[in-house]
C-alpha cells in the first residue's frame, strides 16, 4: 500500500500530530509542575478544595482572575490559576503562587492595575477541556493587554487560567 493518498483515499488531517503533540506537552508540564509547585498526586489542601468547588464558563474564569489582579486580591487570582496547565493543590503551591503574582503586581503600575477592574470578557474558544481567550475578546482592556492571549484548562468541573 502506498503512504501516499491516493484518488480513491482520503487524506488524513493534522489533528492526530496536534493531539499527539498536546498530549506531550501535559506530560512535560505535570513532570515539571511535580518539581515546581508538588500539586501532583498529593492530597487536595481546604484552600483549593474551595476554589475547586465553583463552576463557570472560561470567559468567566479569566475575568475574575483579571478583576482580582485589579485589586490585589491575589489569593482569588490563584484560586483560578494552573500553574504549567495543572490547579494548584496544595498550601505551598498555593503560597508561592501568592508570593509570585504580587512581585508581578508591585512591578505594575496602579493605574494600569486599576483598569483590570474593568475588563470584561466575551466569550472564549473551546476545544475539549482548553480554552483560548483572544484580545479581541476582552472588552475594556489596558494597553498593556491588546496582544494578550489566554489559555485556560478545564480540571474536575473548573476552568483556570494556564500561567
Amino acid at each position: 500500500m502506498s503512504a501516499h493518498a491516493g484518488p480513491g483515499r482520503q487524506r488524513r488531517g493534522t489533528l492526530p500530530v496536534v493531539v499527539a503533540l498536546v498530549v506531550v506537552g501535559l506530560a512535560a508540564a505535570l513532570l515539571s509542575l511535580t518539581t515546581s509547585t508538588g500539586s501532583s498526586g498529593l492530597p487536595v489542601s481546604p484552600v483549593s478544595a474551595a476554589a475547586q468547588s465553583w463552576r463557570t464558563s472560561p470567559s468567566e474564569t479569566l475575568e475574575r482572575m483579571l478583576k482580582a489582579l485589579g485589586t490585589g486580591d491575589v489569593a482569588a487570582a490563584c484560586s483560578v490559576a494552573a500553574p504549567d496547565g495543572f490547579p494548584i493543590r496544595t498550601d505551598g503551591a498555593q503560597r508561592r503562587c501568592r508570593r509570585e503574582l504580587r512581585a508581578d503586581l508591585d512591578d505594575l503600575e496602579p493605574r494600569v492595575l486599576e483598569a483590570y477592574r474593568d475588563v470584561e470578557v466575551r466569550g472564549a474558544e473551546i476545544e475539549g477541556n482548553s480554552a483560548t481567550v483572544r484580545p479581541h475578546q476582552i472588552a475594556d482592556a489596558p494597553i498593556t493587554m491588546v496582544n494578550a492571549v489566554f489559555v485556560l484548562v478545564e480540571a474536575g468541573g473548573s476552568w483556570y487560567v494556564v500561567v
